[in-house]
C-alpha cells in the first residue's frame, strides 16, 4: 500500500491545518494538545504554529521548533471537508479576482484599487508586484458600503427608506 504524501498545507485559526492529500481529499486537521500541557506546549505560539511546511517528499509536516506529524496521520484523523479538487478549483476561479477584475466590478481604476488597499478599505489575499488578488465578496461588499450606494444622511434619506419595502411589509400568502 502507498503511503499518503500532502500536497498542500495551510494553517488556519485555532491551531487547525488544512491539508490537501495526494488523494485529492480536503481535510481539517485540529492540533491535539496533550492533556496539561496546552498551555505551555511550544506550538501554543501562532507563530510558531503557522510556520509549518510539508517535507520534500510529501510524507510530514514539521515546524522549525523539530515538532512533525505524519501525513498519513494527518489524512487519517483530519475531518473530511466535502470538496473534490474540481469543487475547490471552482470555487477558487469564481471567489478570486485580481486588481483589474475589482476594478471593473467597482467601477473604479487599478489606481484606485491600490489606493483603497494601501487604506486598509480592502484586503487582498495576496500581492505580487504588479498586482494583487482579491476576494470577490470584499470587493463586492466594498461596492455595498461605498458613498454612492449608502443613501444620504439628510431628510431625504429618511423619506427615501421609509418608500423603499420591506419583506416585512409583505405578509406571507398561506
Amino acid at each position: 500500500m502507498q503511503p499518503i504524501r500532502l500536497l498542500s498545507v495551510t494553517p488556519v485559526s485555532h491551531y487547525r491545518l488544512v491539508i490537501l492529500c495526494d488523494d485529492e481529499t480536503l481535510r481539517l486537521w485540529s492540533f491535539p494538545f496533550p492533556g496539561r500541557s496546552q498551555k505551555t506546549h511550544p506550538l501554543r505560539d501562532s507563530t510558531l504554529f503557522r510556520q509549518v511546511e510539508i517535507t520534500p517528499d510529501g510524507l510530514w509536516v514539521t515546524w522549525p521548533n523539530g515538532e512533525y506529524r505524519c501525513a498519513s496521520e494527518l489524512c487519517r484523523t483530519g475531518k473530511l471537508l466535502p470538496l473534490s479538487m474540481r469543487d475547490l478549483s471552482a470555487l477558487c476561479a469564481r471567489n478570486i479576482l485580481s486588481t483589474s477584475e475589482v476594478a471593473e466590478l467597482l467601477g473604479c481604476t487599478r489606481q484606485n484599487v491600490d489606493s483603497l488597499a494601501a487604506r486598509g478599505k480592502l484586503h487582498p489575499v495576496k500581492s505580487y508586484r504588479r498586482n494583487r488578488l482579491f476576494l470577490r465578496g470584499d470587493a463586492i461588499r466594498r461596492r455595498w458600503w461605498s458613498n454612492d450606494a449608502l443613501p444620504s444622511t439628510g431628510a431625504g434619506a429618511k423619506e427615501q427608506s421609509a418608500s423603499t419595502p420591506c419583506p416585512e411589509q409583505y405578509p406571507e400568502h398561506t
